[in-house]
């Protein structure tokens, strides 16, 4: 015999602690809400969603506090979190084929009061250089879909091999934007569609090429 078990169902949901950003935010992320059944696995994957990207610090066991009702079958879901900020620096680099690169991405989160993200990527090295600033917006019109716009600009100028100095093989410029929409469809998978548009030109700077 299959005994059915009724999930018990969230009758308050609470943050608390300093914070910059607003309940719907945090609700859109963890996924829990009045009304939708408790789910623990979906509570755990949200703060793990939150804390990924790193405005928030991770939540500790101590932080969550949920009490459950038997006779009304209803959870009292408590959050504290702790912000870190809205803004975020980081540092990229490292070995490619172009040699090595050194450079730094500044993420600000809603500069503008609309959940939106804002992004700044500066990297080069003696051979290459990327530049891209790029604006994303989460929740689109109170949806789970996001929309995203990027503008860029990639420089490659390898040197000769052997030759003395800095003597460039070809410079290489790509310019563009790119325009992104996703939409989550489960709890792994989620439906993205990009468009990209990009004027490229190379320069060669050896004698008697064309």
């Amino acid at each position: 015999q299959i005994r059915y078990v009724r999930p018990y169902v969230v009758r308050r949901l609470v943050f608390t602690g300093q914070r910059r950003f607003s309940d719907t935010y945090y609700r859109r992320r963890i996924g829990l809400g009045e009304g939708k059944p408790f789910d623990a696995a979906r509570l755990e994957e949200g703060l793990a969603r939150l804390a990924r990207a790193g405005f928030v610090r991770p939540a500790r066991p101590q932080d969550i506090r949920v009490q459950f009702n038997e006779a009304r079958h209803t959870a009292d879901v408590q959050i504290h979190l702790e912000e870190i900020g809205r803004q975020r620096f980081s540092l990229v680099g490292g070995r490619a084929g172009l040699g090595s690169t050194l450079g730094i991405v500044y993420n600000v989160f809603d500069l503008l009061g609309g959940e939106e993200l804002l992004t700044a990527h500066l990297e080069g090295g003696p051979e290459s250089l990327q530049i891209a600033l790029a604006l994303a917006k989460e929740g689109l019109f109170g949806t789970r879909a996001s929309l995203g716009l990027t503008l860029f600009q990639d420089v490659i100028r390898p040197n000769l091999p052997g030759a003395e100095g800095r003597r460039r093989l070809f410079t290489s410029r790509s310019t563009g934007f790119g325009l992104g929409w996703s939409q989550p469809v489960s709890a792994s998978d989620t439906l993205g569609i990009n468009y990209v548009l990009s004027s490229n030109s190379t320069e060669y700077r050896l004698p008697g090429l064309p």
